[in-house]
């Protein structure tokens, strides 16, 4: 699977203090646009493990046990789901990708295996966050 994205700019809020006022009186932070780095592509290999080149030149790579461990979405994050993910992933048992969706332009979206675990949304951000990171030209 290979999906690509262009670097696009993100509105973030700075903590300069903006001199345009809310109608209701409250005071609104400064909107700047900062340059986001994406993924120029993403490509799951093998279902094993998921390489992101990135726009700065870098590659990221994550494994699927890796991501899986990560989830953050309301069910792994429940008692029941997180007892269900820590008994999986405390054996041998092999954790594959089996499918990948682009979420929006600032996500992606896995389907695992054994499980077939599928609600978890990973930011560009945690994805890189979460891959080891190696210069292209070293791959």
């Amino acid at each position: 699977m290979i999906f690509t994205s262009p670097v696009r700019l993100l509105a973030r809020a700075s903590a300069e203090p903006n001199p345009i006022r809310h109608p209701d009186g409250l005071d609104t932070a400064w909107v700047t646009l900062l340059e986001m780095i994406e993924p120029a592509r993403i490509d799951v290999e093998g279902g094993t493990r998921v390489v992101l080149s990135w726009e700065d030149q870098t590659q990221t790579a994550v494994t699927a046990r890796t991501l899986r461990a990560a989830c953050q979405c309301a069910d792994c994050r429940s008692e029941a789901g997180a007892s269900r993910m820590a008994a999986m992933l405390g054996g041998p048992v092999e954790i594959r990708i089996e499918t990948a969706r682009l979420v929006g332009a600032y996500a992606v979206n896995f389907e695992f295996a054994p499980d077939s675990h599928r609600t978890g949304i990973f930011t560009f951000d945690q994805l890189r966050e979460l891959g080891s990171t190696e210069p292209t030209s070293a791959r």
